[in-house]
């Protein structure tokens, strides 16, 4: 099966390589068509990187997201126990779950995943400009 799926991108590569310029073909609309393929390429991109930040900030429990929302306003672990009531090992026991369901290696990798889910679907809050 990803015999008959190649052939035809291989086919379609081969034609829209840059020999295709040497001949009567406009060079600049061969370039616009390449830039506008990337665009649609990054798009489609993106569109599957919120839509997954967005599942798995969705499989958050409640906790998780009040837990993920201060970690991400810059808060520490002792101070988030303090303000939710709960020990400081309950707080390092949530960080490391909600970091193995969203699948993020790093505080800063978590914050480009809740940026790129909307935030009207997620709930998080974490990231909204000081006043």
């Amino acid at each position: 099966m990803l015999q008959s799926r190649a052939l035809p991108i291989t086919l379609l590569q081969r034609q829209a390589k840059p020999p295709c310029r040497q001949q009567d073909g406009d060079p600049d609309l061969l370039d616009a068509v390449f830039r506008a393929m990337k665009q649609s390429n990054d798009r489609a991109d993106a569109a599957t990187n919120r839509s997954n930040a967005l599942f798995q900030i969705a499989s958050l429990t409640r906790r998780q997201r009040q837990v993920m929302d201060m970690v991400l306003a810059g808060q520490i672990n002792k101070i988030i126990a303090a303000d939710l009531g709960i020990s400081q090992r309950t707080v390092e026991n949530h960080r490391a779950s909600i970091m193995e369901k969203t699948g993020a290696r790093s505080i800063p990798e978590l914050v480009r995943m809740v940026l790129a889910a909307p935030e009207t679907q997620t709930g998080h809050s974490g990231l909204r400009q000081r006043t």
